[in-house]
């Protein structure tokens, strides 16, 4: 009896372990199968990635392409699908007006499904138009920078103004992440071109001057905050700001150096006439010089209305702040001086040191141009973003506006 027991655990202890190994057997070879599943997954998302990649890298040398036959301020979008049943790489004309999608992208796609997306952007649309109550003077205008794309803030990606701007307050347009550095170090920063026109959609020139009955403008520049008074996105209150060493002793300001010059000059090198800056019905800065006490200065007399002005030209309501020049036997607004420009363009340089009253370096001043019609950004963006086979990827590309170096002297 106990041999025949003794037999009987044996076998039932070795189809145990026999169906133990076979578990181990097949779990192990499904996690083979899972690894392999995955690794060929990962193989395959890669090669999709790197297939956007070279796609976006095609697009964005088209990009740059076409907008060399453009002027500034040009806007274009095109979205190509190719694959399934919503293909439209044979429908959809690319900017050049002569290719499709599937002439200039066809041989990069093959057979996957692919969406390419291109973005030429070197305008404020008609949805980045502000309706919103920031002032009384501008109840619908546009901003050089574009809304949360300037580069004075912090941690703009997460600033959220939601679109039609119907809605926007003084607070919002005051926002840093709505300027721009002017900043030494490069030409790039510390010399800043504005052209105040734009190419529209049928290649034709749209001058500022032609879409108002005026031109109604505002340039504002202002220091930035002191460094430990920045709230999350950069902002503080007007009062924790740098203040210029412009030698103000309460009468005069004795130190008060031109750290800023503007300049508005034609395609053909046209430069306005000599002009100076009619301050309460007196003649201040000469010519294109912005000073330190400029700056600094608040205009209290119209603080409710908008502040940091350094350049204008809105109304008789604020004739005593307006550019005048002083060549003619009446005043002439900046209106009517660049009606004969051909593309009248603004530029801003940085042309000194930039000292607190207290002996410290300030590292920028930043700068918001306001209009009420859509003119020039100081910089284009390129921007595509090609999915594979629900692969992403996505390339950015600025490119900063360009004009001859004209001495300011010129104008002084």
């Amino acid at each position: 009896m106990k041999t025949k027991n003794t037999l009987k655990t044996q076998k039932g202890f070795i189809s145990l372990v026999a169906l133990i190994v076979f578990t181990l057997l097949a779990v192990f070879g499904l996690i083979v199968h899972r690894t392999t599943m995955d690794t060929i997954v990962n193989i395959k998302n890669t090669n999709n990635y790197y297939q956007a990649r070279n796609i976006a890298s095609s697009t964005m040398e088209y990009m740059q392409y076409i907008l060399k036959d453009h002027e500034a301020g040009y806007n274009a979008e095109v979205n190509c699908l190719f694959g399934g049943e919503n293909d439209t790489s044979n429908t959809v004309m690319l900017p050049d007006g002569t290719s499709s999608c599937a002439d200039e992208f066809g041989a990069l796609v093959g057979d996957a499904d692919v969406e390419i997306k291109m973005n030429i952007k070197g305008r404020a649309s008609e949805l980045e138009k502000v309706t919103g109550p920031f002032n009384p003077l501008f109840t619908e205008f546009y901003t050089v920078p574009l809304l949360k794309e300037g580069t004075a803030g912090k941690n703009c990606k997460a600033y959220i103004l939601d679109q039609p701007y119907t809605s926007i307050s003084t607070a919002d347009i005051d926002n840093p992440c709505n300027w721009n550095k002017l900043q030494s170090g490069s030409d790039t920063t510390s010399r800043v071109v504005i052209p105040l026109y734009y190419e529209d959609a049928s290649d034709n020139i749209i001058k500022l001057t032609e879409t108002s009955g005026a031109l109604h403008f505002a340039l504002r520049v202002r220091t930035p905050c002191i460094k430990g008074a920045e709230e999350y996105f950069g902002e503080c209150d007007d009062t924790e700001r740098y203040e210029l060493d412009d030698g103000w002793d309460g009468f005069a300001a004795s130190e008060n150096d031109v750290v800023v010059q503007w300049q508005i000059v034609g395609e053909e090198g046209e430069i306005l006439p000599n002009i100076k800056f009619k301050d309460n019905g007196i003649s201040a800065d000469n010519s294109t010089d912005i000073s330190e006490y400029r700056i600094n200065k608040q205009y209290p007399t119209y603080s409710s209305i908008i502040s940091h002005l350094v350049l204008f030209d809105l109304n008789s309501v604020l004739n005593n702040l307006a550019i005048y020049t002083v060549g003619y036997e009446l005043p002439k607004k900046l209106s009517e001086l660049l009606l004969p420009l051909t593309k009248p363009t603004l530029i801003l340089s940085l042309n000194d040191k930039l000292i607190s009253n207290n002996g410290s370096y300030i590292p920028y001043l930043e700068y918001q141009l306001i209009t009420v019609a859509p003119v020039s950004q100081a910089k284009t963006n390129m921007e595509t973003t090609v999915t594979v086979n629900g692969n992403q990827y996505t390339k950015t590309l600025y490119k900063s506006n360009q004009s001859d170096l004209i001495d300011f002297a010129v104008q002084n």
